[in-house]
């Protein structure tokens, strides 16, 4: 059920629309970019989703770097990629090799770990697009204290997401390549007393995550 929810909710459009695409781009990113966060006492841990569209009946190859804090200090593939199949190149940027997609719509996620500062409540992270894009969204669990604000971004969520387990933050109007966004994460806990609610959290997150996330742009006119 949680699949078949997943698999409508992409069909959503967002704010943004794509006509400065050109007509005959056959594979492209979505618009909707989301990016869900948890905090243990050490480490924010992140999980950045986007999906590649295929609008053609044929697989075809793609490739595209991407977009991750500038505080992160380790990535993991998760949904839709393997290990082997992101790399960085020599100015650190973090890129997914080319790969081939089948058609239709692909989610592919991206873990990543941000060392937090010893002894404080919040964290800054900075958002560098390498690409224009449409509309981002930062999500947290609403089951733990955390928090998030960033200047011209606004609370809330995708339409789709309303009744799930996460509150946020997002910019409906597009981001251009370079436009760099602060996202600050407060209620990081700092005592051992608050490592359970952490550990839960992201537990939730990884779960729910999976079934919740929505990186769906306009369908273009046939």
């Amino acid at each position: 059920m949680k699949r078949l929810i997943l698999l409508f909710s992409l069909l959503a459009p967002c704010a943004y629309t794509e006509e400065k695409k050109p007509v005959e781009e056959k594979i492209y990113i979505s618009a909707r970019h989301i990016i869900i966060l948890q905090a243990d006492l050490e480490n924010v841990w992140g999980t950045y989703y986007f999906a590649v569209i295929n609008r053609t009946d044929t697989p075809l190859p793609f490739s595209t770097p991407i977009m991750l804090p500038l505080e992160a200090i380790d990535v993991k593939a998760q949904d839709g990629l393997k290990p082997e199949e992101i790399e960085k190149d020599k100015q650190g940027v973090l890129h997914m090799k080319t790969k081939t997609f089948p058609k239709g719509m692909t989610l592919l996620g991206v873990g990543f770990q941000c060392k937090i500062p010893t002894g404080t409540s919040s964290v800054d992270l900075h958002f560098s697009p390498l690409f224009p894009i449409g509309e981002l969204s930062v999500a947290v669990s609403n089951t733990t204290p955390l928090s998030l604000t960033a200047e011209g971004l606004e609370p809330g969520l995708p339409d789709m997401l309303t009744g799930s387990p996460y509150t946020g933050i997002m910019k409906r109007q597009p981001l251009a390549t370079g436009e760099t966004v602060t996202v600050r994460l407060a209620g990081v806990p700092t005592g051992r007393a608050t490592l359970w609610w952490s550990g839960l959290g992201f537990a939730s997150v990884l779960f729910l995550g999976s079934a919740y996330w929505v990186v769906r742009s306009r369908r273009r006119d046939r």
